[in-house]
């Protein structure tokens, strides 16, 4: 298949997931918590299994405790993250996580030493104007405020740059395979983490009883589909013509995360519904816009 399916396919694959994330900790887990655990919980066998068909080899503490790191603020992230899709429409909320390209560039620029051009930089206005945009909202007839959703965003967002800029720091010396099983290690650990924090423990203990078989099924059925986005989003940068192209189109995530959010709300409003008053659609139409473009200048 041509690697535009596949660069196509995995942000159709993140946002089918993203929606599900909102449907299970509004309609089915009581405390968002448990579900952020639960999810790192899964992310053991999956490590394992990584480390066992993959063969990945011992590496050098410093930079296990690297990935492992990086893994732990993954999962981190997941509080603030599912917060902000509790307080927001997914469309809303998805098209600001894409400042998290810019948080890498700026951290990367600070901590690395890397040189910015002058595509990246118009780039990066383009993505900030437009996640703007699309994190405020109307009070009163003239007034704009940030929306609630925004900190959360924020937040969520410098925890996932993160990572990203500690696993470009050792890039090149690693394959994907490795990287990926000492990174869910961490993932592991930051589960396990929150699952020792009283308050959530105590939502933990007190939701399992209750969930569904279906939910499960669904839990682990979701957990597959953002793992199999992000295998299909490194194939499909692996073997595209241009890395730049190829992460433009896997940058579309706002787009089709718009285009589910209104077939969910106009068909299945029992599952997930979202404003779909035409103002904000339009708005949110722009920003993606905006945000698309940014993305293509610092491809570019």
């Amino acid at each position: 298949m041509s690697w535009l399916f596949f660069a196509l396919l995995a942000p159709v694959l993140y946002a089918s997931s993203s929606f599900i994330d909102k449907y299970m900790v509004e309609k089915q887990i009581k405390h968002y918590s448990t579900y952020v655990i639960l999810g790192g919980f899964l992310a053991v066998p999956f490590s394992l299994l990584v480390f066992i068909t993959q063969r990945v080899p011992p590496i050098i503490w410093q930079n296990a405790a690297l990935m492992v790191v990086a893994g732990v603020l993954v999962e981190l992230a997941l509080l603030p993250y599912v917060k902000a899709i509790l307080i927001d429409d997914v469309s809303q909320v998805t098209p600001a996580f894409q400042i998290i390209p810019v948080m890498v560039y700026a951290m990367s620029y600070v901590f690395l030493g890397e040189r910015l051009s002058a595509n990246e930089l118009a780039g990066a206005a383009l993505v900030l104007l437009g996640a703007y945009l699309v994190s405020v909202g109307r009070k009163g007839a003239y007034l704009f405020h940030l929306r609630k959703s925004s900190g959360w965003v924020l937040l969520a967002s410098v925890m996932w740059a993160t990572p990203s800029v500690i696993l470009r720091y050792i890039s090149g010396q690693y394959s994907y395979s490795t990287a990926v099983a000492y990174e869910y290690v961490g993932v592991a650990l930051g589960a396990f983490a929150l699952f020792f924090v009283p308050a959530f423990r105590r939502g933990f203990v007190l939701d399992i009883p209750a969930i569904k078989p279906s939910a499960w099924g669904i839990i682990i059925a979701n957990e597959v589909l953002y793992l199999g986005a992000a295998l299909v989003g490194y194939y499909a940068i692996a073997i595209a013509p241009a890395l730049a192209l190829a992460s433009s189109l896997i940058s579309t995530m706002p787009f089709f995360a718009l285009v589910i959010g209104l077939v969910l709300s106009v068909w299945f409003p029992h599952i997930v519904k979202e404003n779909i008053e035409k103002g904000t659609v339009f708005i949110k139409v722009v920003s993606i816009v905006f945000i698309l473009a940014g993305v293509w200048f610092m491809n570019a």
